[in-house]
């Protein structure tokens, strides 16, 4: 579990930087800056299920040894 929350981590903060940096990048181009803001959005949507499904795997983990110890 550890991992995967390390390499979602790890995705999520580089498609985070990209983009920002297609935004920081854009020039006036309203296309590739609507690009990168929609980018940034999504990275941040997935980054916020991906926490809630790791709290959620966490807490039924911890609540199935409570109930069998």
């Amino acid at each position: 579990v550890g991992l995967m929350a390390a390499l979602v981590g790890t995705a999520a903060l580089l498609m985070m930087s990209v983009g920002g940096l297609l935004m920081l990048s854009s020039a006036g181009n309203e296309t590739q800056y609507e690009k990168g803001k929609s980018m940034l959005k999504y990275s941040v949507i997935g980054l916020a299920f991906a926490l809630g499904a790791y709290i959620l795997v966490t807490s039924i983990q911890l609540l199935i040894k409570g109930i069998w110890s």
